[in-house]
């Protein structure tokens, strides 16, 4: 299926094939630290900055003085039930902190890949590294969320919206040129 998507002045054409996922969660962080994350509907993304109204890391800079490219968390709902049975707890969807909770995609394969995801465009820029509150759900997830467990953290490239039950595609862009078949 050939798509074409009007970004400012560029126009790109997405070619979708088969998703590779699917989003069944959506969460913000608090304002406040150590509070529950808020479960949403939908978000909306906004390049270079973050998720609108996730104000813990909506336009954050880092120690250089630059935007944090780290904008939006995500995990696979399946990876929380591998570690939910080895280590004989129930772990939440919230629980873990990430932003979007996703299924059918092994996340971590994708690193370096841009995913067109609802109406926005991100990039899998780093593997997510598990923090210490993931040891105050129960001890010892914090180790078992590494080597590939923990999920991943996502650059927004072009800002769109995105929703529960939206799918996750491979992005890929064309030279105008190409027409559809």
């Amino acid at each position: 299926m050939m798509e074409s998507v009007a970004y400012g002045r560029m126009d790109l054409y997405h070619v979708l094939t088969n998703p590779v996922g699917k989003i069944i969660a959506l969460y913000l962080h608090p304002d406040e630290i150590n509070m529950p994350m808020k479960c949403v509907d939908s978000m909306e993304l906004i390049a270079g900055e973050g998720i609108l109204n996730n104000t813990r890391y909506y336009k954050v800079y880092n120690k250089r003085g630059k935007l944090n490219k780290r904008h939006v968390s995500l995990i696979e709902n399946e990876i929380i039930n591998i570690h939910k049975e080895k280590l004989n707890h129930d772990i939440t969807l919230a629980s873990v902190r990430s932003n979007v909770i996703t299924d059918g995609i092994d996340l971590v394969n994708f690193v370096g890949k841009t995913m067109y995801i609802g109406t926005a465009v991100i990039k899998f820029t780093n593997k997510r590294d598990p923090c210490y509150k993931m040891d105050n759900i129960v001890k010892g997830l914090s180790k078992e969320m590494s080597n590939g467990k923990q999920g991943v953290v996502a650059e927004i490239i072009i800002s769109g919206h995105i929703n529960i039950g939206d799918m996750l595609y491979i992005h890929r862009t064309y030279p105008e040129e190409v027409t559809s078949t």
